[in-house]
Formats: C-alpha cells, structure tokens, sequence
C-alpha cells in the first residue's frame, strides 16, 4: 500500500503508539504527520515524524485553521488536509493512545476477505467479534441487541473504508464505561465483516483505514460535542459513501488501546444528544437523495439534516464550506 499517511493529533509527548507508528512507517515508506495543538510540546519537532505545528497549520491553511478551534481533536481537520494535498492515496485515522499490534502494517491492505451482513437501519457489529454483551459508541441504545443477517458467503474484495477494532479497551460509550468496563478481547480470527448501502454502524477515529475517495467526507465537526464527532461525522460519511454503491467493513483489533484518562461521567454528558438523537439523524439522513448532487453539495445537505434534528449550528457551515472550498482547489 503506498502513499499511506497515519494521521494523529496530540497534546502530549510522544507516546508508546506514536514511537511504535514512527517505526512501521519508516519501515514501510509511509507517513506519520502529527497535527499540532497550542498544547503540543515542541518534542516533535525532533521527532521521526511529519510535524505540523500551530503556525505552520495558519500560514498553510489561513482563515480555515484560524476557525477550528484550539485544543480541540477537531485540528485534526488540518492533518487531512495536508495529507490530501500532499498526495496521500490512503489515510490511517488513529490516537496516540492505540498502540499497533504485530502484524499492523500486514493488516492495511488493499483486498479484504469478508462476509456480508444485511439489515435495514443498524446493527451492534461488536456481536460479530464477541460473545460479550458490548456495543460500539454511538450506537442508539435500541439498537444494540441487533445483529443483521450474514449472507453466508466470504468474498475478497476491496473496500473504500475499514474500521479495525481496537483490542482490550475498545470504542464504547460512558453507559457501558459506567456499569460494565470490563476488558474485551475480540476474536482475531474472525472474518472482516462488510455492511452494504442501507445497513448502518458507527464507526470512529481511532483505528479507520479510509482511500482517497473518501476524503472529503473525512470532515470532523468542530461544535459539537467531542464524543459526538467522529460518530455523527461517519453517519454522513455512510450515506455519502451509499451513493457511490460504497459500504464499509469492519475488521478485527489490529491496535490495543491504552486508553489516555477519562472521566466517564464526563463523557456520558458529551454523549447524550447522541443517545437522544442517532437513531433519527440516521433516518433523516436514509430519506434525502443526494446521489445527483455535487460532492461538496452532498456535504452540506447532509449536515442540514443535523442542524434540522438540532445537533449542529449555523456556524459550523462557515467551516464546511471553507473545508469544500479548499477540497474542490485541490482536487483541481
């Protein structure tokens, strides 16, 4: 696979995941490119890393990086973009607290075998990787208990956009946290399992392998709730992505995350408009047609069905509108 950039932003030193990242892509001729933040230590300007400093991300990207906000997950925004316009044809979406597995740079691959899983509207994808009652962030609580029909039959096939699993201390939400938090270790030899146009799934920013067809759908909201993000952020990529006759597969761990300090009743309240609302944003999105429509078109009707359910502001069209802007001058 060539012309993969892993893509992290930080406010912390560097950590065992971004040392361990640092060396596979040197190994194989990628890119790591750590986003900078206000809080970023200066480490990383001698580290083995692309570095993309605060000032750097205003000189480059002007009005734009001056709009996301500081010390905000959002800046990653600005790494896509760099990555975009210095020719990445792959993006590895991750943390620096997911810490890449043996066999890591095997796992990123152009050509998936997997199976097909069908139901109209979600599933709870973890029951395909565990027998432990657990649910992926983001998923509306009505849902959990679905698991959607396997076809029964194993194609290889190539994918716009793989989510691995994340082993030990995987993607779920503040109830889970709450009640359960034990340690989950998912099956490592179960098939990839593929959801087609119609069948949903949240999927996050932590372990995400995405091509260069999916990169303007790569947009992460910048005022909404943090643990709101990356989730409502793969709703709209889902249906973007469905217009294309695109789905997207999921994959066993191939990190294991040592997760940085939470505080979950925290993170309940970042995560309850999602509670509230997933389900609805995800049926409203199913009803608009946007597949003859422009891809930076696609984008905002997309997100006006979130400022319809009432999640998304009118200012944050400023930023996706300056986001497509820069989009459609790269892709020039």
């Amino acid at each position: 696979m060539k012309n993969l950039w892993i893509v992290i932003t930080t406010v912390n030193k560097p950590s065992k995941a971004i040392v361990e990242y640092s060396k596979v892509a040197r190994h194989m001729g990628w890119k790591l490119l750590i986003v900078g933040d206000a809080k970023t230590p200066t480490d990383y300007e001698n580290f083995d890393c692309e570095f993309l400093s605060l000032e750097a991300q205003h000189q480059n990207w002007g009005e734009f990086s001056r709009l996301v906000p500081l010390n905000h997950y959002c800046r990653k925004n600005i790494g896509y973009l760099h990555a975009f316009q210095n020719g990445a044809e792959w993006v590895f979406d991750t943390d620096d607290d997911n810490i890449p597995l043996e066999g890591f740079a095997e796992s990123l691959t152009v050509k998936r075998r997997a199976q097909t899983v069908v139901r109209k509207g979600f599933v709870n994808i973890y029951k395909y990787f565990t027998s432990t009652p657990v649910w992926p962030r983001g998923l509306p609580l009505q849902d959990i208990g679905q698991a959607g029909t396997a076809t029964g039959q194993i194609e290889e096939r190539s994918y716009a956009l793989i989510q691995f699993l994340a082993d030990q201390d995987p993607d779920v939400d503040a109830i889970y946290r709450l009640t359960n938090n034990g340690s989950i270790s998912f099956d490592m030899s179960t098939t990839a399992v593929y959801l087609p146009p119609g069948t949903w799934s949240p999927f996050n920013s932590q372990a995400t392998l995405l091509n260069r067809a999916c990169f303007r759908t790569l947009y992460l909201p910048c005022h909404v709730p943090f643990r709101m993000t990356d989730i409502w952020r793969s709703f709209v990529a889902q249906k973007i992505l469905w217009t294309a006759g695109e789905g997207i597969a999921f994959a066993p761990p191939n990190v294991v995350q040592e997760r940085n300090p939470h505080d979950f009743f925290k993170d309940f309240r970042d995560e309850i408009l999602g509670y509230l609302h997933n389900h609805e944003i995800c049926a409203r999105l199913d009803a608009i047609p946007v597949s003859n429509v422009a891809p930076a078109e696609q984008l905002l009707k997309c997100y006006a069905q979130l400022k319809e359910v009432g999640v998304v502001e009118e200012r944050e069209f400023v930023l996706i509108r300056q986001w497509n802007d820069l989009f459609d001058r790269l892709d020039r």
